[in-house]
């Protein structure tokens, strides 16, 4: 099993694509793990609506907003699994890259870490280039 974590601070524009690609991957064996780090806007409803909805979304809840990086560290002391995927609140991923990625660990036992190439695309899904 995988933790998915990911944190936001009143990053509510992209925030649901970013909750919906996860959800859909076709690996399923993830839970998935959001921290609000004392966000201001409506991203704090958002995560709480998902994770009424479905049962692998925990919420972890911040009282302040100390950065991306100790947000996120905060969220990882709370996971479970030994394998953690990363998630920024304005990624969308590829239905496949969970599965991707597992595979390639499971075969590669020497491997502890993983990333991918990325897509960068504008605020109406137009692709802008790639970056590794």
């Amino acid at each position: 099993m995988i933790s998915v974590v990911a944190t936001v601070y009143n990053g509510q524009t992209y925030l649901s694509q970013a909750i919906d690609s996860v959800l859909a991957q076709s690996w399923e064996d993830f839970g998935h793990m959001l921290g609000a780090a004392a966000s201001t806007g409506h991203s704090r409803e958002s995560i709480s609506t998902y994770a009424r909805t479905d049962s692998r979304i925990r919420l972890v809840f911040l009282s302040k907003n100390g950065g991306r990086c100790e947000a996120f560290n905060e969220v990882v002391r709370t996971a479970s699994q030994e394998r953690v995927a990363r998630l920024d609140a304005d990624d969308e991923w590829r239905p496949e890259k969970l599965a991707r990625q597992w595979s390639f660990l499971a075969s590669h036992q020497e491997v502890s870490v993983v990333g991918s190439y990325a897509t960068y695309i504008d605020a109406h899904g137009r692709e802008l280039g790639l970056d590794w």
